[in-house]
């Protein structure tokens, strides 16, 4: 079995965990677990771009104004800015993270296909794995 052994900070603390690519001769699932509710919604993370003094309650509001069947914002996940405007090299865009639910995997391709939208991610799961060496 070929892994890798990831060694990053979290904090002050560190921490270590072993990737497991995708065929390894291991009997867990070779998939990460999927990242739905318990009603099988789908949830991702959408990088959504604002204006210079945009705000990530501005990011939220643009979700919420999409037209995009079955898509359901998360609004207890607070906006997580990802890169701010600089106007040192004239960027006069911010971008946050918001989370949300779709109902089936053709929702995150409409979302991506939306002016305002950077990328779209699956939220998938971060838990230990049952590796055995």
């Amino acid at each position: 079995m070929h892994c890798r052994f990831i060694t990053y900070a979290v904090g002050c603390q560190e921490m270590s965990m072993i990737y497991k690519p995708p065929g390894s001769d291991s009997p867990d699932s070779d998939q990460p677990p999927e990242p739905t509710d318990a009603s099988g919604k789908i949830s991702v993370l959408i990088e959504i771009k604002t204006e210079i003094g945009g705000t990530g309650t501005d990011a939220m509001q643009v979700v919420r104004e999409m037209t995009v069947p079955g898509l359901q914002l998360d609004e207890e996940y607070e906006p997580v800015a990802m890169s701010e405007a600089d106007p040192r090299t004239g960027s006069s865009i911010q971008t946050y993270i918001v989370r949300g639910l779709v109902e089936r995997q053709e929702d995150v391709a409409r979302i991506q296909a939306m002016p305002d939208v950077v990328k779209v991610w699956k939220d998938t799961p971060i838990a230990p794995t049952n590796l055995h060496m």
